[in-house]
Parts: structure tokens; sequence; C-alpha cells
């Protein structure tokens, strides 16, 4: 009988002191250290993670900007390569062209006619600012920037010309047409806005969203055209 007593009285003192230690807080040293080492692996691997996202995400940025800086000095490459080549067939043209007198008799008529497009179009203009086109139309562009430009003798591509070409936006490049040292008049090649999109759609860069040009100011740069 007493023995059995005696089992319960230690039974009850084992309850008494584990209820203790956890109303009291107090854990075995070895269970405290075994929790921190898991907190601290687990703060870890979050920590490690963070990293290894920003420099996934820093590396794919500038992956991605190589890639497009390529793809775009190619196209601006294939644009200005193609621009370049207008000018040097206007050059030409203005080398060895009748100069324009209105008479309708000069000998690049018949070339002029053959430019006339539905999205570009080909004209020489004579010292008053006079524009020969080959559907015999004309028009006066004597207050036009890059007719000044021509006859201060430099070639150059006009802003955006808002409706000047069949009521659809365009562009203009002009030489001037130069004899013995004095500017005679111009050679101008019109570009539509259709054209320029036919222009914009051959780069490599029509695959992957909108194309736009823009032409550089001193202050800012004001938009030409984009698809």
């Amino acid at each position: 009988m007493d023995d059995i007593v005696n089992r319960k009285i230690l039974k009850d003192r084992c309850f008494l002191n584990m209820m203790n230690r956890r109303n009291g807080g107090h854990y075995p040293p070895g269970l405290l250290i075994l929790a921190s080492l898991v907190i601290s692996v687990i703060i870890g691997i979050c920590v490690l993670n963070f990293y290894y996202f920003h420099e996934v995400e820093q590396s794919l940025f500038q992956q991605t900007h190589r890639d497009l800086k390529q793809k775009n000095d190619k196209a601006l490459n294939y644009i200005e390569t193609m621009i370049q080549t207008k000018f040097e067939w206007l050059e030409l043209f203005a080398f060895y062209c009748d100069l324009p007198n209105g008479s309708g008799n000069e000998q690049w008529w018949q070339q002029v006619q053959d430019y006339e497009k539905e999205d570009s179009r080909f004209g020489v203009a004579d010292t008053s600012g006079t524009l020969y086109y080959g559907n015999r139309e004309t028009q006066d562009i004597s207050s036009r920037d890059y007719y000044k430009k021509a006859l201060d003798g430099e070639k150059n591509i006009s802003g955006l010309l808002k409706e000047s070409f069949k009521g659809q936006d365009s562009i203009i490049l002009t030489v001037p047409i130069i004899r013995d040292g004095v500017v005679k008049g111009a050679a101008c090649l019109e570009l539509s806005s259709d054209k320029l999109k036919q222009y914009l759609s051959d780069t490599d860069l029509s695959r992957y969203g909108a194309n736009m040009i823009f032409q550089k100011r001193w202050r800012d740069s004001d938009f030409l055209y984009g698809m």
C-alpha cells in the first residue's frame, strides 16, 4: 500500500515540475539552441533567396538592355543607310541636271515623273522657291526651313510635315543644286508616312513591338514617326 502511495506522489511531482517549466518559460538549454539554429537557417534561406532573386533580376535586365540596344543599333544603321543612299542619289541628280527655269522643257522632267508614286515623290526647286513635281504641280517652299538650308548649301532632312503629302504626314530630303560655287536650286525627295512605315517594318525590331523615329534637337527630341 505504501509503495502505491509513493508512486502516486512521484507522478504528481513530475507533473507539477513539467507544468512549472511550461508556465515559467524554462526550457532545456539544448532545446533553445536547436530552436535558434532552426530560426537562423530559415532567416539565412530567406536572405539568400532575396539576394538570388535580385541578382537574377539584374542579370535579366542587363541582358535585355544589351539585346534591345543591339537590335536598335542594327535598325538605326538600316535607316541611316537607306537615307544616305537617297542622299547620294539626290546629289548625283543635282550634279548633272538642268537648272530649273519654269519652262517645262528641262531634261529631267521625265525622270521626275517616274518618281511620282503613291508614297513618295521627287521635285526640283528653283531659286525663287518654286518646287516642280512630276505631275506638273508646283508648290511654294520659299519659307520652308529645309529649302532655306539648301540655299545655304546644306543637305538636310526636314522635320515632320503635317498632311503635306496627299493628306499624309511626310519628311523631305533636300540637297542644293550648285553651279560654279553658287546655289541655283534644290532637289527634293518627299517620303510619306506610309513609306516610312514600310522602311520601319523591314527592320528586325518590327517583330518585337512599336518602332519610332525621333529627330534630335538641342533641348529635346521631336517624335517623327512610329508604327
